[in-house]
């Protein structure tokens, strides 16, 4: 579990298991800043603290997060996300409330074509999902 008081615990944690699991260390960097951003959003957005599990299954690396927010957009991260900043899509992020779903899932594209040899990374966000969805 982590909150507020151990993220850079949680991203150490992150890169270890990445490397474990066989990621090279371009994609072990991308791994852990994508869960740092996850995790960020969980202790801002998802009730102040949250999970944090990474696996490998069926030639996949798994990240999942897991927090009590509430997710009211199916869709979220899977589109580009405007910010008084800026817009994150594909491999440009501008920083922003609301970005971290975009920008994982943008980091797990972008590292699974960078070398054959590793892995494909695949993240799992789950919350609360909101009433009647």
């Amino acid at each position: 579990m982590f909150n507020v008081t151990n993220l850079a615990e949680t991203r150490r944690y992150a890169a270890a298991q990445a490397a474990r699991l066989g990621l090279s260390a371009d994609r072990t960097n991308d791994l852990r800043s994508a869960v740092a951003e996850l995790a960020n959003n969980s202790v801002m957005h998802g009730g102040g603290r949250g999970i944090l599990e990474i696996w490998s299954s069926d030639g996949y690396v798994v990240c999942q997060v897991r927090d009590a927010g509430t997710i009211a957009d199916p869709l979220a991260g899977r589109r580009p996300v405007s910010t008084a900043w800026g817009t994150a899509t594909g491999s440009t992020l501008s920083t922003g409330s609301g970005v971290g779903g975009s920008w994982a899932r943008s980091l797990s594209a972008r590292s699974s074509s960078k070398s054959n040899r590793d892995p494909p990374v695949r993240f799992v966000v789950s919350g609360t999902t909101s009433a009647g969805q």
